[in-house]
C-alpha cells in the first residue's frame, strides 16, 4: 500500500488524489494511515463518506487559498499586503 501511494505522489497526473484507506488493518491500527501515507481513514462505509467529504472540503479549501495567493500575486501586492517595490 505505502509503495503504491508513493507512485501515486510521485506522478503528477495523480500527485493531487486523495487516497482513502480502510479495512481490518487499518481498525487495528488507528495510524496506519499515516504511515503508508493515505490521505485519511474510515472503519466502515459510513464514515468512509464522511471522510470523503472532508478531504474534498479540505482540497476545495486549499485550491481557493492557491487562487487568491496567485491573484494577489499578479496584482502586484505580495505576501502580507504590502505592494511590490515598496
Amino acid at each position: 500500500m505505502k509503495k503504491l501511494i508513493a507512485v501515486l505522489r510521485a506522478d503528477e497526473r495523480t500527485a493531487q488524489v486523495k487516497v482513502l484507506v480502510g479495512g481490518l488493518p487499518f481498525n487495528v491500527d488507528s495510524s496506519l494511515w499515516r504511515q503508508v501515507g493515505a490521505d485519511g481513514s474510515a472503519p466502515d462505509a459510513t464514515s468512509a463518506l464522511l471522510e470523503a467529504d472532508r478531504l474534498i472540503a479540505e482540497s476545495k479549501a486549499e485550491r481557493q487559498e492557491e487562487t487568491s495567493h496567485s491573484r494577489r500575486r499578479s496584482d502586484g501586492v505580495a505576501e502580507g499586503g504590502h505592494e511590490f517595490g515598496s
